[in-house]
């Protein structure tokens, strides 16, 4: 996969920048704009799911679908939730927030707290938020 770095060019013409090179001193350098939480123009990125939006006991979108190797990242809208690998309220230990262990104990997130998990095979595996699956909040990840 190619990435697509944005340069921008001083006024007068550099190399790289329409093909003229200048030999003055004063020229300001072109400026790669790669910096940390840029977009990633290449179209890659975790797929992103919201937990607890709008004080709900849900995760937005409750079924995701990627390609094995991609990333999900679950961001907390509302306090109080986790995930949890497994169905029916039980763990199966494949993954859990806040640290991929101790997934039957594993602890609630606050509002604002991100968790990411890599999904390196394909399968589907489903998930759940341990004090509130009963009101359905469960989800599934499904890797191609």
């Amino acid at each position: 996969m190619q990435s697509r770095v944005l340069v921008l060019c001083a006024s007068v013409a550099l190399a790289g920048c329409g093909g003229t090179t200048s030999t003055t001193n004063d020229l300001a350098p072109a400026i790669d704009l790669r910096v940390a939480g840029a977009v990633d123009m290449s179209g890659g990125g975790p797929t992103q799911v919201m937990v607890g939006a709008n004080g709900s006991f849900s995760f937005s979108p409750k079924d995701v679908t990627i390609k094995a190797g991609d990333t999900v990242e679950w961001v907390w809208a509302s306090s109080n939730h986790n995930v949890v690998s497994g169905s029916n309220a039980t763990a199966d230990d494949k993954f859990c927030s806040p640290s991929d262990t101790g997934c039957s104990t594993a602890s609630l997130s606050a509002t604002g707290a991100t968790y990411t998990h890599t999904f390196p095979s394909a399968g589907t595996f489903p998930y759940f938020c341990a004090p509130h699956s009963g009101a359905g909040m469960t989800g599934t990840v499904t890797v191609q």
